[in-house]
Protein backbone atom coordinates (compact mmCIF):
# COMPACT_ATOMS: atom_id res chain seq x y z
CA UNK A 1 0.00 0.00 0.00
CA UNK A 2 2.09 3.42 -1.16
CA UNK A 3 0.51 5.79 1.10
CA UNK A 4 1.35 9.72 1.29
CA UNK A 5 2.00 12.05 4.29
CA UNK A 6 -0.68 11.53 7.20
CA UNK A 7 -0.57 13.26 10.81
CA UNK A 8 0.49 10.91 13.26
CA UNK A 9 -3.11 10.24 14.56
CA UNK A 10 -4.38 9.12 11.35
CA UNK A 11 -1.06 7.23 10.42
CA UNK A 12 -1.98 5.18 13.89
CA UNK A 13 -5.86 4.42 13.45
CA UNK A 14 -4.77 3.33 9.76
CA UNK A 15 -2.11 0.98 10.80
CA UNK A 16 -4.48 -0.49 13.83
CA UNK A 17 -7.68 -0.46 11.58
CA UNK A 18 -5.80 -2.51 8.78
CA UNK A 19 -4.29 -5.00 11.83
CA UNK A 20 -8.18 -5.04 12.89
CA UNK A 21 -9.75 -5.76 9.56
CA UNK A 22 -6.70 -8.77 9.20
CA UNK A 23 -7.46 -10.41 12.46
CA UNK A 24 -11.03 -10.51 11.34
CA UNK A 25 -10.10 -12.03 8.14
CA UNK A 26 -11.53 -9.37 6.29
CA UNK A 27 -8.29 -7.84 4.42
CA UNK A 28 -5.33 -9.61 3.36
CA UNK A 29 -1.90 -9.07 4.65
CA UNK A 30 -0.78 -5.67 4.23
CA UNK A 31 2.91 -4.09 3.58
CA UNK A 32 2.40 -0.33 3.97
CA UNK A 33 4.69 2.74 3.21
CA UNK A 34 3.89 6.25 4.62
CA UNK A 35 5.42 9.68 5.69
CA UNK A 36 4.35 11.92 8.51
CA UNK A 37 2.96 15.65 8.53
CA UNK A 38 3.34 17.54 10.75
CA UNK A 39 6.16 15.53 12.08
CA UNK A 40 5.28 13.16 15.15
CA UNK A 41 6.45 11.73 18.06
CA UNK A 42 5.46 8.19 18.18
CA UNK A 43 5.97 6.89 21.84
CA UNK A 44 5.61 3.00 22.47
CA UNK A 45 2.44 1.59 23.63
CA UNK A 46 3.53 1.35 27.68
CA UNK A 47 5.93 4.83 27.42
CA UNK A 48 4.85 7.64 29.38
CA UNK A 49 4.93 11.09 27.71
CA UNK A 50 4.99 12.84 30.53
CA UNK A 51 8.16 11.11 31.96
CA UNK A 52 10.20 11.32 29.02
CA UNK A 53 9.00 13.92 26.37
CA UNK A 54 8.82 17.68 26.62
CA UNK A 55 5.61 17.95 25.74
CA UNK A 56 5.96 22.27 25.83
CA UNK A 57 8.42 22.37 23.20
CA UNK A 58 6.66 20.07 20.92
CA UNK A 59 3.68 22.04 20.97
CA UNK A 60 5.45 25.14 20.43
CA UNK A 61 6.94 23.87 17.37
CA UNK A 62 3.78 22.14 15.96
CA UNK A 63 5.15 18.39 16.74
CA UNK A 64 2.05 15.97 17.27
CA UNK A 65 2.39 13.53 20.08
CA UNK A 66 1.26 9.98 19.26
CA UNK A 67 0.89 6.46 20.75
CA UNK A 68 2.11 3.44 18.65
CA UNK A 69 -0.10 0.01 19.23
CA UNK A 70 3.41 -1.35 19.01
CA UNK A 71 6.24 -1.44 21.95
CA UNK A 72 9.66 0.38 21.91
CA UNK A 73 10.74 3.94 22.83
CA UNK A 74 10.23 7.48 21.53
CA UNK A 75 10.05 8.40 17.90
CA UNK A 76 10.83 11.05 16.07
CA UNK A 77 9.17 11.16 12.75
CA UNK A 78 9.99 13.67 10.66
CA UNK A 79 12.08 13.18 6.66
CA UNK A 80 11.63 9.68 6.87
CA UNK A 81 9.82 6.68 4.91
CA UNK A 82 7.43 4.71 7.66
CA UNK A 83 6.63 1.02 6.97
CA UNK A 84 4.46 -0.99 8.47
CA UNK A 85 3.77 -5.00 8.00
CA UNK A 86 0.48 -6.58 9.08
CA UNK A 87 0.08 -10.35 8.67
CA UNK A 88 -1.84 -12.91 10.27
CA UNK A 89 -0.29 -15.33 13.16
CA UNK A 90 0.98 -18.40 11.24
CA UNK A 91 1.55 -16.92 7.81
CA UNK A 92 3.01 -19.36 5.47
CA UNK A 93 5.46 -16.94 4.37
CA UNK A 94 6.70 -15.64 7.29
CA UNK A 95 6.75 -18.11 10.18
CA UNK A 96 8.29 -18.07 13.61
CA UNK A 97 8.45 -16.57 16.62
CA UNK A 98 8.58 -12.29 17.41
CA UNK A 99 12.81 -12.58 16.73
CA UNK A 100 12.07 -15.22 13.94
CA UNK A 101 9.58 -12.84 11.93
CA UNK A 102 11.55 -10.06 13.15
CA UNK A 103 14.94 -11.10 11.00
CA UNK A 104 12.79 -11.97 8.24
CA UNK A 105 11.53 -8.52 7.82
CA UNK A 106 15.26 -6.94 8.75
CA UNK A 107 16.71 -9.25 5.74
CA UNK A 108 14.19 -7.77 3.18
CA UNK A 109 14.94 -3.78 4.43
CA UNK A 110 18.37 -5.03 3.61
CA UNK A 111 17.82 -6.26 0.04
CA UNK A 112 15.67 -2.76 -0.75
CA UNK A 113 18.78 -0.67 1.21
CA UNK A 114 21.06 -2.38 -1.44
CA UNK A 115 18.80 -1.17 -4.26
CA UNK A 116 19.53 2.31 -3.00
CA UNK A 117 23.42 1.32 -3.49
CA UNK A 118 23.77 1.15 0.44
CA UNK A 119 25.43 -2.31 2.23
CA UNK A 120 24.16 -2.27 5.58
CA UNK A 121 24.38 -5.17 8.11
CA UNK A 122 22.17 -6.94 10.81
CA UNK A 123 22.91 -6.45 14.50
CA UNK A 124 23.31 -10.29 16.12
CA UNK A 125 20.94 -12.02 17.76
CA UNK A 126 22.69 -10.73 21.80
CA UNK A 127 22.03 -7.35 23.03
CA UNK A 128 25.48 -6.80 24.88
CA UNK A 129 25.75 -5.14 28.43
CA UNK A 130 26.40 -1.71 27.16
CA UNK A 131 23.36 -2.00 24.91
CA UNK A 132 21.08 -2.90 27.84
CA UNK A 133 22.32 -0.39 29.77
CA UNK A 134 21.44 2.28 27.01
CA UNK A 135 17.52 1.07 27.30
CA UNK A 136 16.80 3.24 30.20
CA UNK A 137 17.24 6.13 27.40
CA UNK A 138 13.75 7.00 26.23
CA UNK A 139 15.00 7.15 22.83
CA UNK A 140 14.38 4.74 20.28
CA UNK A 141 17.17 5.46 18.24
CA UNK A 142 19.61 5.40 21.21
CA UNK A 143 20.47 1.76 20.92
CA UNK A 144 20.05 -1.09 18.78
CA UNK A 145 17.99 -4.71 19.18
CA UNK A 146 18.76 -8.09 18.22
CA UNK A 147 18.98 -7.86 14.13
CA UNK A 148 18.24 -4.55 13.74
CA UNK A 149 19.76 -2.94 10.49
CA UNK A 150 23.21 -0.96 10.88
CA UNK A 151 25.76 1.22 9.02
CA UNK A 152 29.28 0.83 10.45
CA UNK A 153 27.68 0.39 13.48
CA UNK A 154 25.11 3.03 13.57
CA UNK A 155 21.21 2.49 13.22
CA UNK A 156 19.67 3.47 10.28
CA UNK A 157 15.87 1.93 10.63
CA UNK A 158 14.01 1.90 14.19
CA UNK A 159 11.70 -1.10 13.98
CA UNK A 160 9.05 -2.55 16.92
CA UNK A 161 6.65 -5.19 16.64
CA UNK A 162 3.30 -6.13 18.38
CA UNK A 163 1.57 -9.43 18.13
CA UNK A 164 -2.51 -8.92 19.27
CA UNK A 165 -5.80 -10.36 18.14
CA UNK A 166 -3.96 -12.92 16.12
CA UNK A 167 -1.95 -10.76 14.60
CA UNK A 168 1.35 -9.04 13.76
CA UNK A 169 1.67 -5.78 13.14
CA UNK A 170 5.31 -4.38 12.45
CA UNK A 171 6.39 -0.86 12.01
CA UNK A 172 9.86 1.22 11.77
CA UNK A 173 11.44 4.19 10.89
CA UNK A 174 13.95 4.63 7.87
CA UNK A 175 15.66 7.50 8.28
CA UNK A 176 16.02 9.44 4.88
CA UNK A 177 17.58 12.41 6.79
CA UNK A 178 17.68 13.66 10.15
CA UNK A 179 17.65 16.57 12.71
CA UNK A 180 19.92 15.25 16.17
CA UNK A 181 19.07 19.00 17.49
CA UNK A 182 15.90 18.56 16.81
CA UNK A 183 15.61 15.19 18.01
CA UNK A 184 17.63 15.83 21.15
CA UNK A 185 15.00 18.89 22.07
CA UNK A 186 11.89 16.61 22.08
CA UNK A 187 12.84 14.91 25.34
CA UNK A 188 12.78 16.46 28.57
CA UNK A 189 16.12 16.27 30.78
CA UNK A 190 17.29 18.16 33.86
CA UNK A 191 20.44 19.26 32.67
CA UNK A 192 21.73 21.55 29.62
CA UNK A 193 24.99 19.02 29.67
CA UNK A 194 21.95 16.10 29.52
CA UNK A 195 20.95 17.63 26.06
CA UNK A 196 24.37 17.80 24.52
CA UNK A 197 24.94 14.54 25.86
CA UNK A 198 21.78 13.04 23.83
CA UNK A 199 23.19 15.10 20.67
CA UNK A 200 26.91 14.00 20.47
CA UNK A 201 25.07 10.04 21.20
CA UNK A 202 22.94 10.35 18.39
CA UNK A 203 26.02 11.81 16.35
CA UNK A 204 27.80 8.59 17.53
CA UNK A 205 24.65 5.80 16.83
CA UNK A 206 22.42 7.17 14.29
CA UNK A 207 23.04 7.87 10.22
CA UNK A 208 20.56 8.64 7.74
CA UNK A 209 20.19 7.58 3.83
CA UNK A 210 21.31 10.68 2.68
CA UNK A 211 24.71 10.78 5.22
CA UNK A 212 25.72 7.35 3.62
CA UNK A 213 26.59 8.25 0.36
CA UNK A 214 26.14 11.99 0.09
CA UNK A 215 23.61 11.12 -2.08
CA UNK A 216 19.56 12.68 -1.66
CA UNK A 217 16.85 10.08 -1.60
CA UNK A 218 13.06 10.73 -2.56
CA UNK A 219 10.49 9.24 -0.48
CA UNK A 220 9.48 7.85 -3.91
CA UNK A 221 13.23 6.60 -4.37
CA UNK A 222 13.07 4.60 -0.95
CA UNK A 223 9.86 3.28 -0.95
CA UNK A 224 10.12 1.27 -4.59
CA UNK A 225 13.54 0.14 -3.25
CA UNK A 226 11.79 -1.56 -0.53
CA UNK A 227 8.98 -2.98 -1.77
CA UNK A 228 11.99 -4.91 -4.75
CA UNK A 229 13.51 -5.76 -1.09
CA UNK A 230 10.15 -7.56 0.31
CA UNK A 231 9.32 -9.06 -3.37
CA UNK A 232 13.06 -10.69 -3.52
CA UNK A 233 12.95 -11.87 0.22
CA UNK A 234 9.51 -12.86 0.65
CA UNK A 235 9.05 -14.26 -3.35
CA UNK A 236 6.21 -12.60 -3.40
CA UNK A 237 4.53 -10.16 -5.53
CA UNK A 238 2.38 -7.25 -4.12
CA UNK A 239 -1.00 -6.37 -5.16
CA UNK A 240 -1.85 -2.45 -4.52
Amino acid sequence: MKDGLHNGHTNMKIDKGIAHACGKGLTPSTLRFYGWSPPAVSIGYSQRPERDIDIDYCKRYGIDIVRRPTGGRAVLHDCELTYSIIFEEGNKVILGDLQATFKVISESLIIGLRYLGIDAQLADGKRDRVDRLCNRDPACFSSHSPYEILINGKKIIGSAQRRFQGVILQHGSILIDIDRQRLAYIFKVRYMEDRERLINDFHKKIISLNEVNQDTFSFSDVMNAMINGFKDRLGIEFIP
